[in-house]
């Protein structure tokens, strides 16, 4: 498994399914603790996305 955005640079990102994807050994090895701005971005993004569908979900009911 893979986290999209590092846990070097995002440890609180350790447990969040969102940042995470599979990727064979070779390629998780060749990324190293790196993601690009685009990467971050998306998870980031998605994310937030996903509190703020919980919001809004929790103040319906």
């Amino acid at each position: 498994m893979d986290h999209i955005i590092p846990l070097s640079s995002a440890p609180e990102l350790a447990h969040e399914e969102l940042n995470c994807r599979m990727l064979c050994r070779r390629r998780n090895s060749e990324r190293q603790d790196h993601c690009t701005d685009l990467e971050r971005a998306q998870v980031l993004a998605a994310i937030e996305n996903r509190r703020q569908h919980r919001r809004r979900h929790q103040s319906t009911n």
